[in-house]
């Protein structure tokens, strides 16, 4: 499965997604971010092949997934999805290149990020 097949379907909560030379565990949720409760399309875990780590593809994915989230609505636990969020991060160049790209650290041990849409 792909990303824009899994935010299209309104069956699945949650699935790995295969795009070039990555998998990516997504997850449809809801956190509380800025004062409410909000739709979120999690980040759990990525996978990238090792002749393409450290290269920009997972930044390439995040402007694409932000991309087709501005094209489709998506409502989950009736609330409609406004943030990208990222869970547990552990590798220490994302969690500095993150803020970078316009999210914002949640301080949770491992740290967790969020971007509005």
């Amino acid at each position: 499965m792909n990303t824009l097949n899994f935010i299209k379907n309104t069956n699945l909560n949650n699935a790995w997604v295969v795009e070039d030379n990555m998998s990516i565990y997504l997850r449809k949720g809801a956190h509380f971010i800025n004062g409410e409760v909000a739709g979120t399309i999690d980040i759990a875990n990525v996978e990238v092949s090792e002749d393409y780590r450290n290269k920009g593809i997972f930044k390439e994915y995040i402007s694409y997934l932000i991309t087709i989230l501005l094209a489709n609505t998506v409502v989950v636990i009736n609330y409609t999805v406004k943030y990208l969020y990222i869970e547990n991060v552990l590798n220490e160049m994302l969690i500095l290149a993150l803020p970078k790209l316009g999210f914002t650290c949640i301080n949770n041990n491992p740290p967790c990020f969020f971007k509005a849409l």
